[in-house]
């Protein structure tokens, strides 16, 4: 059991910190050092956003959770083979995300919200104002973020989990677990 709390330990806290440190990344690449804010003030946005950042990993763990939960039942379980594909679309989603925000604050001057989804009905004019250059060099930042999410998650991911002799015990410790997850998607249990 050791080994897939430490598995789902690390997976969240990789998950949190990787959000957490995109706000800095935001910040620097949107002139915040021209402007002159300050040291401290980095650590008020990455510390403000953190509860945020928590709900969406505790988001984002729970189909690791369920598959480790499963994974309790059987005697020989290839988590890593299992989750492979889920860790490239999550990590090629948040790398889309946090690219197309941080590339298109400059422009619009607001963070990325649902107006987004009327820019895709017409692609042409939505990419009428930057180069090719612009375009593929944040495509390739994307492919580059992604993949390096990716391969930092599938390392932290044990190849095979062992049998858990106690299967009732070890499927309601991470039942317990899912309960912590569920109070940090809720943000609390106000």
């Amino acid at each position: 059991m050791k080994k897939r709390f430490l598995y789902l330990g690390l997976f969240f806290a990789t998950a949190l910190l990787l959000f957490i440190f995109q706000k800095p990344l935001f910040m620097l690449y949107n002139d915040s050092v021209g402007r002159g804010v300050p040291l401290a003030e980095y650590f008020r946005v990455m510390w403000h956003g953190a509860s945020l950042d928590a709900a969406v990993t505790g988001y984002l763990i729970a189909l690791p959770w369920l598959v480790t939960l499963i994974s309790v039942w059987f005697k020989k379980f290839p988590l890593r083979k299992i989750l492979t594909g889920y860790y490239a679309l999550i990590a090629l989603l948040i790398s889309l995300i946090f690219m197309g925000d941080m590339s298109l604050y400059p422009f619009w001057n607001f963070k990325l919200d649902a107006s987004v989804f009327f820019y895709l009905e017409s692609p042409q004019n939505a990419m009428a104002s930057v180069s090719a250059g612009f375009v593929i060099l944040r495509i390739l930042c994307i492919l580059l973020l992604s993949g390096l999410t990716t391969w930092i998650l599938y390392r932290i991911t044990p190849r095979m989990l062992p049998a858990v002799a106690k299967k009732l015990w070890g499927s309601f410790e991470l039942i317990l677990t899912g309960g912590i997850i569920f109070l940090v998607i809720r943000g609390g249990v106000t």
